[in-house]
């Protein structure tokens, strides 16, 4: 009896994961959408009406028509019925959208054809049960996530926020909250995970969104241009991002190509309708309904599989204790305050890694500025970064005796929170070297740097480590030799994954003291650099050091 038991313990089949879950590389949407049906004798299609669904209408009708059984087409949010593809869909969340869509309908498959809508709210746990309890088999053909954050967050400028009592903006827009584990609103949108594992924003030369030059969407369908109907926020596009929030609110031309910044894509699908797919043994198909594409990124997906994003429920990541999930809060937590701002976003739980936190901006301005307006501004400068520096190797020690108890042993969960803890680590690394040699370069300042009111100093980069390239000399040879050795560890630990892709697309800098003219009539404003190597510019207490060009940006 015992033999047996182990037997179907052994058998039994473990929680879903994202990696079986996700399927990738398909080109033919037909191949796609059957993926997504699998072997449901009764279909039904809910389709997010988007420019570049709605572009697709006759071959979504032929794709649904050759699914090899009864099959409805449905519009997102709505009842099935007519099913109009000339006007996009207008609905609030996903989740309570899908709700409506899929009401009566029950013993078969819910093919969702997902585009700009794929955010969920806190009523995702509930829609799994019902899904269940009717046993409907969710599957989807729908975006790629974002890379461990939701596609619109950090979009936002200060003035689409709301300032708190402390003069922080809230990193939301129309009711969206930044919370993803308070109940009440939609609260994650897009992201692989269920909730950031580190900041998706930075003060000081780490990017985690990269430049790509796109056209607008096209046309909708029965003519004109639509493409401001659908209300700022939710998820991106087809690999989504701000364009889709420049479309929805009318500040795009048709004709024209715009320069956007997106977050890097993560190989799997949006947490919430990966996970609703997963417990329902549907299938995540990852398709692009833009046919120009929205990314040049191209991953090793058998290794990102090694690092693939957590699908158990909110609750229980919440209430389980993780060294490593601990850690990431903590050290989060330590770079992110309104004196010390690292990371420009503050942690979504508390500094133990178990209570809700509402994300928030830090307050504004940099802790290195490009530029001293006078002696008081150089003066902070000079307080303020030693104490930064403290702070980053307190989060760094955070990190490293996590990475350290949880050895080689690490679970699939653990596995996806090491990269996570690594990349933040190595992150932190690259800031405290810049803040170090921004501090050298500026410490041989002189008190008559200021004597020339044409003139302010003030720091540029001058020289970066870009792949395996080092130009001029840095402050600290030292430090420097050991960041490129741990950058090249990390470039080969993550190749061809997401942690990989962000450092291979990230420099970095030290500093040399320059000297801008200040323009006429504005004391603060900031002219073209003036070439500062060797002695060039004011003359300084202690003299500062010569550079090769700029490589930095």
């Amino acid at each position: 009896m015992q033999t047996i038991l182990v037997a179907l313990l052994l058998a039994a089949p473990g929680p879903p994961t994202a990696s079986a879950t996700v399927v990738r590389g398909q080109t033919d949407l037909a191949r796609a959408m059957k993926i997504a049906a699998g072997s449901a004798r009764e279909i039904l299609v809910v389709v997010d009406v988007t420019p570049y669904t709605a572009r697709r209408e006759a071959e979504i009708r032929a794709a649904a028509a050759g699914l090899g059984a009864p099959c409805r087409l449905v519009r997102l949010g709505e009842a099935p019925g007519g099913m109009v593809f000339s006007m996009p869909s207008d609905v609030g969340g996903t989740i309570p959208a899908l709700r409506r869509s899929l009401k009566g309908f029950s013993d078969g498959a819910a093919v969702y054809l997902a585009d700009w809508h794929f955010e969920d709210d806190e009523t995702l746990e509930g829609f799994i049960e019902d899904l269940r309890r009717r046993r409907v088999v969710l599957g989807v053909v729908g975006s790629e996530a974002a890379f461990g954050r939701g596609w619109n967050d950090g979009f936002f400028p200060p003035h689409r926020g709301t300032p708190d009592a402390r003069g922080r903006i809230r990193l939301y827009d129309e009711g969206i909250s930044r919370s993803p584990f308070e109940e009440g609103d939609a609260p994650w949108h897009g992201g692989d995970t269920a909730y950031p594992h580190q900041p998706f924003r930075y003060a000081l030369r780490w990017q985690t969104v990269f430049p790509a030059e796109r056209r607008p969407p096209p046309a909708w369908a029965g003519g004109g241009a639509r493409t401001g109907e659908r209300r700022a926020g939710g998820g991106g596009g087809a690999r989504g991002g701000e364009e889709d929030l420049r479309e929805r609110l009318r500040s795009v031309q048709e004709d024209a190509v715009h320069r956007y910044h997106f977050p890097l894509p993560s190989g799997f699908g949006p947490y919430g309708l990966m996970r609703a797919a997963a417990e329902t043994r549907g299938r995540y198909v990852l398709w692009s309904w833009n046919p120009e594409g929205r990314s040049d990124v191209t991953y090793d997906y058998a290794r990102c599989n090694l690092f693939a994003p957590d699908l158990r429920d909110r609750r229980s990541i919440l209430v389980e204790s993780r060294p490593l999930a601990a850690a990431l809060m903590r050290a989060w937590h330590r770079v992110a305050s309104d004196r010390v701002r690292v990371a420009s976003v503050t942690p979504p739980l508390g500094a133990r890694g178990r209570r809700p936190a509402e994300m928030a901006e830090t307050a504004p301005g940099g802790f290195v500025p490009e530029h001293w307006d006078d002696r008081d501004d150089y003066e902070h400068f000079l307080d303020v970064v030693p104490e930064t520096i403290e702070a980053i190797d307190g989060a760094v020690g955070d990190l490293e005796r996590a990475l350290l108890r949880t050895g080689s042993s690490a679970d699939a969960v653990d596995r996806r929170y090491r990269a996570d803890a690594d990349l933040f680590r190595h992150t932190l690394l690259v800031h405290r070297f810049q803040l170090a040699e921004a501090l050298a370069a500026a410490r041989p300042l002189g008190p008559d740097a200021w004597r020339d009111p044409g003139l302010v100093p003030g720091l540029e980069p001058g020289w970066c480590i870009a792949g395996e390239r080092v130009e001029d000399a840095p402050w600290d040879p030292g430090a420097a030799a050991r960041l490129l050795a741990d950058r090249r560890r990390m470039l080969e630990t993550y190749r061809g994954t997401p942690f990989g892709e962000m450092v291979r697309r990230n420099s970095v800098h030290t500093f040399r003291l320059v000297w801008r003219p200040v323009a006429k009539g504005d004391p603060s404003a900031r002219g073209t650099p003036a070439e500062s190597s060797g002695g060039h510019g004011p003359a300084t207490g202690g003299g500062s050091r010569g550079g090769g060009p700029t490589t930095g940006g």
